[in-house]
């Protein structure tokens, strides 16, 4: 590794647990060869050395590389992400297995997302099962227009329709198969890495005191939009699960089966408007 990289492996050891796997993706994100390490900086053209150097500087203030270059892999496939959307997570993924674990779905059946972000979770389910349809909200307009933007990368069409909306507030009586939902669910005083709480949007992030005041209202109201046929999945965090259960009961909603994340937490539970 050449001084130059080595000096910024170094300033980038303070923050990451392995620097030059940091530095290594930087470069692969910038489509340079990964034998630049090992050679004079001077030989890139300057442009790319202005660059390289902005986006180290970003690296060493813990900015991911899914914001500095806009883009993040969800369930295979690659989705924009920008500083008003929140990146898409890998225990997220759990939802879409979910759908695929769930054997009494009709041929073709009707999506509903509550809080669609980058949109990269109905727009995955969309790919996966090209006989569904759906419509995606988010009150955040700017998080629709980059679900907007990956709608169109992945061809989606007319299959998945996108509105702005506060919840439930502006979305048209109907009745969907599936309802799925990643809602914000940290407490408004938990401490984050810098790397998550500079970057991601609070609005995403955050769920009031306890963190369960979106859970709250989607449970109060979701029952409108199912039948006893209809399922509701949802995301949680990793202490949340005996406080999601008794909202569910309260709601008359019934818990049929529960995901576990890498780390063993309930992640990801399912629900449905009866117990049978």
């Amino acid at each position: 590794m050449n001084s130059y990289f080595s000096q910024w492996s170094k300033k980038l050891s303070v923050i990451y647990e392995n620097p030059n796997q940091m530095i290594r993706w930087l470069l692969n994100d910038m489509n340079l060869a990964s034998d630049v390490l090992n050679e004079d900086v001077q030989s890139l053209d300057q442009k790319t050395q202005e660059k390289l150097q902005q986006y180290l500087l970003r690296l060493e203030q813990q900015e991911p590389l899914s914001k500095i270059f806009q883009s993040k892999e969800f369930y295979g496939r690659n989705f924009k992400t920008t500083k008003d959307t929140l990146d898409p997570r890998y225990e997220t993924e759990l939802i879409i297995d979910a759908v695929k674990k769930y054997k009494a779905l009709p041929e073709s059946f009707s999506v509903l997302e509550l809080g669609v972000g980058t949109g990269c979770v109905i727009i995955s389910l969309l790919l996966e099962f090209q006989n569904a349809k759906g419509l995606g909200i988010d009150i955040c307009g700017h998080a629709l227009q980059v679900a907007k933007e990956n709608k169109e990368t992945w061809h989606i069409g007319c299959r998945l329709d996108l509105q702005i909306s506060n919840w439930f507030q502006n979305i048209p009586p109907s009745i969907y198969d599936i309802i799925i939902s990643n809602p914000p669910y940290i407490e408004n005083q938990f401490p984050l890495d810098k790397s998550v709480g500079a970057y991601d949007p609070h609005l995403a992030l955050f769920g009031g005191k306890d963190g369960l005041e979106a859970y709250k209202l989607i449970f109060k109201n979701v029952k409108e939009y199912m039948n006893e046929k209809s399922i509701f999945i949802i995301e949680i965090g990793f202490n949340q699960f005996e406080a999601i259960a008794e909202l569910a009961k309260n709601n008359q909603l019934y818990i049929i089966d529960i995901l576990k994340d890498f780390q063993n937490y309930n992640r990801c539970v399912l629900l449905k408007t009866n117990n049978i």
